[in-house]
């Protein structure tokens, strides 16, 4: 399950976002205002979509797009050519934060993602979340993790202090 979400997060971001229309898909295109940049310094994402009169075209809006923090959020650039409409959208962004990867699928696609940000300075931002201990914490190291619960919990019920 986790996999499957970095991958959809990943394509999200080698497209850098996704654009929904309704009806039909319409050709979209993306693009990055820089190859190099400064760190921790923004880099402008912008979309591109070209649609008729009778289109609806949906930017996204939010703070964060899956792992992607969006820092500025712009208007949408109209601009009429014969009968159709080319609508442009940027988005600044600076990191993309993801739940640190434990799988190996899931650590290679986080490193393919990490190469991916080098050209724009961007920065992959990962945190532990969803687990019952930090693998810090953990009596034994996280490669002799035992297979069944039982043992993990006989292994770790000694450092838990149950709060009334």
């Amino acid at each position: 399950m986790m996999a499957a979400r970095f991958i959809k997060y990943g394509y999200m971001v080698a497209l850098l976002f996704s654009l929904q229309l309704s009806a039909q898909q319409k050709p979209v295109t993306t693009s990055i205002d820089k190859q190099k940049n400064k760190i921790g310094a923004q880099f402008n994402l912008t979309l591109k979509a070209t649609a008729d009169t009778a289109s609806v075209v949906t930017f996204p809006s939010a703070k964060m797009f899956g792992p992607m923090e969006v820092i500025r959020n712009y208007k949408v650039d109209t601009i009429k050519k014969d009968s159709r409409y080319e609508l442009v959208k940027k988005y600044g962004a600076q990191s993309i934060y993801a739940e640190k990867a434990i799988a190996p699928e899931e650590i290679s696609l986080q490193n393919r993602l990490s190469e991916a940000l080098i050209p724009v300075q961007g920065k992959l931002k990962t945190f532990e979340s969803r687990n019952l201990f930090h693998t810090s914490d953990l009596p034994f190291p996280i490669m002799e993790l035992p297979d069944v619960f039982t043992e993990f919990r006989k292994k770790t019920e000694p450092l838990v202090k149950v709060r009334n």
